[in-house]
């Protein structure tokens, strides 16, 4: 589909962030269960390292680059997926209901969530900037409605 956009590149901080310290959590218990300096000790140790470069350098940056959305006059389009792609298409005429959704965290990055359910079907929209999640909601609900203030 033509004219698709990238969520924030924000996400890929927020996950770079979250896979570092998910590392440094799963290694502290060998640490501190394992000789230092021990085969088993570097084994565990290169091992995580490894894990981790590989979602930090590859994957997450491949997932931002995969995640797609774009919505139109006549459909919502969302496309997701590294090794598997997923792609949601809803016709604008069978969006039920819209929200913006925010967590505690997010007005920290500027960024929001929009969950689209419609008949028979749904779709979260994550990381967006803030001010293309709002842009988003009002565009899909009636006239009116939508009060993002």
């Amino acid at each position: 589909m033509k004219n698709t956009h990238h969520v924030s590149k924000k996400s890929i901080i927020i996950l770079e962030v979250a896979a570092f310290l998910l590392a440094s959590v799963v290694l502290v218990i060998p640490m501190i269960v394992l000789e230092s300096g021990s085969v088993a000790w570097w084994a565990v140790l290169l091992s995580v390292a490894g894990v981790w470069a590989l979602f930090a350098f590859w994957y997450i940056p491949a997932w931002w680059y995969s995640i797609r959305y774009a919505v139109t006059d006549h459909v919502i389009f969302y496309q997701k997926g590294v090794l598997f792609r997923t792609t949601q298409v809803m016709r604008r005429e069978q969006v039920l209901f819209v929200s913006l959704v925010r967590d505690p965290f997010t007005p920290i990055f500027g960024t929001c969530s929009v969950m689209v359910s419609g008949a028979g079907a749904s779709m979260v929209i994550s990381f967006l900037r803030l001010e293309e999640g709002r842009k988003i909601v009002e565009s899909l609900s009636p006239e009116g409605l939508a009060d993002l203030s």
